[in-house]
């Protein structure tokens, strides 16, 4: 073994804090696109972004400017009457000095949007970084997604995805 019992056992902390910041964002974007309230969307970035934080999506990109993402999330919120996010199939890679994580994750997704209920299925490649011993989201990304009405009759077909982590 070449790293020392302290070294591991903090990279494993370190691994489940991302994790946590992950969950609790689910959580505000929960929250965020029920509401649609500009203060929620403030919490949420507040709370779990660094100063400059983006939102990158398959549509586009959400910041650096704080304001452009509480516009954002809330205007896109507002035909959102609930969601649910869980994500599955996580995995943390964390640089050599542990400042810097790579999340990777599957987020499934039940939303009302439009009035209509719908299953989202996410692909989730999002950085964080620490900074002063808490870590912080730098870039949440979804790099693609699909959708499917409940009232579907069939699923979506996947295509492979050459920027989705899973083919890469």
């Amino acid at each position: 073994m070449t790293k020392n019992l302290e070294y591991r056992v903090q990279r494993l902390e370190d691994i489940d804090a991302v994790k946590k910041v992950i969950a609790t964002a689910g959580r505000w974007f929960d929250r965020a696109e029920m509401t649609a309230a500009p203060e929620d969307a403030a919490k949420f970035y507040d709370s779990l972004f660094v100063s400059g934080g983006v939102m990158e999506f398959p549509f586009g990109v959400w910041g650096p400017k704080r304001e452009h993402i509480i516009d954002e999330l809330s205007n896109f919120s507002k035909t959102i009457d609930w969601s649910l996010h869980h994500y599955t199939n996580q995995e943390v890679e964390l640089n050599e000095d542990l400042s810097i994580a790579t999340y990777h994750a599957i987020e499934i997704i039940p939303i009302l949007i439009n009035d209509t209920a719908t299953w989202m299925f996410v692909e989730n490649e999002s950085e964080l970084h620490k900074i002063n011993g808490e870590w912080k989201i730098y870039r949440y990304g979804i790099i693609d997604f699909k959708a499917v009405e409940n009232a579907a009759t069939s699923w979506a077909k996947f295509e492979q995805n050459p920027r989705a982590w899973l083919f890469s």
